[in-house]
């Protein structure tokens, strides 16, 4: 479906690293790598899954750094074109305050 998602003229490619964790982004390097010069990939970070597959916060510096490091090693990509700060929890209280089920 990637394949011929690109064949068909998509050019941007909108991923998430924590929906499947090392999966999703390693099956999309699969498919398409080396990917074509005019493809765009973004991706989303901000949030990690727990060990029950619970959502987590991951807003802390190195976490940011390790989901960037974490989708480029898995895209096989040396820089990405979009990081989007996905907040998915409520951000008006503090993180030990949010629970990972919302």
């Amino acid at each position: 479906m990637l394949r011929a998602a690109i064949d068909a003229g998509v050019n941007h490619l909108d991923t998430s690293d924590f929906s499947g964790p090392h999966v999703t982004n390693r099956l999309i390097r699969e498919a398409l790598f080396p990917y074509p010069q005019d493809l765009q990939i973004g991706t989303k970070i901000g949030a990690r899954r727990g060990e029950n597959a619970s959502w987590l916060p991951a807003f802390a510096p190195d976490e940011l750094a390790r989901a960037v490091a974490d989708n480029l090693e898995d895209l096989g990509l040396e820089a990405l074109d979009v990081v989007n700060l996905r907040l998915m929890f409520d951000v008006h209280c503090p993180a030990k305050d949010r629970s990972p089920h919302r």
